[in-house]
């Protein structure tokens, strides 16, 4: 905790800060960058798998319904969590801050922009708690219709799988959905682990600033986030200079205003950044990349930053420039992206 931190002395300061990043940080997120990796792999081979399955019977298997409804997702849980928060608002206010206090327990470490560590997380800022509560009981969903409609998905898949099985080896379909589903959840469970990690982080940071700031070493205790690892390492011998910490500002200010190019090829898809065309209809089209499989109709509510989450609506389909971890409570709203 920040309070910890904040009595020990200087030196043990820096030491449990490099030990920190060395046995901890430096452990976390290669792991996690690892199970990416290994779960990319492994559900390309399961989808070429489906495919000569649907092939060879003419039918069709829908990868997205087969791995719906996997339990103990973390990102699902703040969904769920936030969505009985709002529930709680609404209908018990007593109980309310009781759980809320147990929500920041557990979600302590997620923020609106969690690969971002300039930005607070919800244990440093609990009012942003109340703030997304708000704009949920604006957009509750009935209760558990979304996750049994989850579940419903599954269990009309394997249906088909079902079915199907007597043309095939049951048991090594099953053993292979299950290894699929298996990486999914290890993908999530790492992912938070290294949102942790990044919650951890930053708390050093933010002490280390402040001291660097008292002793001379950088002009704003917020500098701290524009030096690297090594060089907060080093300072105690070492100071880097303010002309470089400024010029790292700038450049860390300037992607803001950076528009990213079509990182997905001319042979995939043409996206321009101005990709509004009119239809023979005389109707205004827009054209992007769809974040998942299928078709759905519905409102289009265009956001350029998550500040703007409360406009959009249950239901609605999400366009915007990019999501983050920390939009996570916004997607469970919306039918599409």
């Amino acid at each position: 905790k920040s309070e910890h931190l904040h009595n020990l002395e200087y030196s043990k300061l820096m030491s449990l800060f490099d030990k920190m990043i060395h046995d901890y940080y430096l452990k976390v997120e290669p792991t996690y960058f690892r199970v990416i990796y290994n779960n990319s792999n492994y559900q390309s081979d399961f989808k070429k798998y489906l495919n000569k399955i649907a092939k060879k019977l003419n039918t069709k298997i829908s990868y997205i319904h087969l791995i719906s409804n996997i339990s103990s997702i973390s990102h699902l849980d703040v969904q769920k969590d936030l969505e009985e928060l709002s529930r709680l608002k609404s209908d018990h206010p007593e109980e309310y801050q009781l759980k809320r206090n147990e929500f920041l327990q557990t979600h302590y470490h997620h923020s609106e922009t969690e690969l971002d560590l300039t930005v607070p997380r919800w244990g440093e800022r609990p009012e942003i708690v109340d703030e997304m509560v708000s704009q949920f009981a604006t957009n509750l969903r009935p209760q558990a219709n979304f996750y049994q409609n989850e579940k419903n998905r599954l269990h009309d898949a394997l249906k088909k799988i079902n079915f199907i099985s007597r043309y095939f080896i049951k048991k090594s379909f099953f053993s292979k959905l299950d290894e699929s589903r298996m990486y999914l959840s290890s993908r999530e469970q790492f992912r938070s682990y290294s949102t942790r990690a990044y919650y951890v982080v930053r708390l050093f940071l933010l002490e280390i600033g402040k001291r660097f700031r008292s002793m001379g070493k950088i002009e704003q205790a917020n500098d701290i986030f524009m030096m690297t690892f090594q060089e907060i390492i080093d300072a105690q011998q070492t100071m880097l200079e303010s002309s470089i910490i400024n010029n790292r500002k700038l450049r860390y200010e300037s992607y803001r205003h950076f528009k990213a190019p079509n990182e997905f090829g001319d042979n995939v898809m043409q996206i321009e950044q101005s990709s509004a065309q009119t239809s023979e209809s005389g109707q205004i089209v827009l054209k992007g990349i769809g974040c998942s499989a299928g078709h759905v109709d519905g409102i289009a509510r265009v956001i350029t930053d998550i500040s703007e989450q409360s406009q959009v609506k249950e239901g609605e389909i999400l366009i915007t420039k990019f999501t983050d971890p920390g939009w996570t409570p916004l997607l469970g709203r919306v039918r599409g992206v």
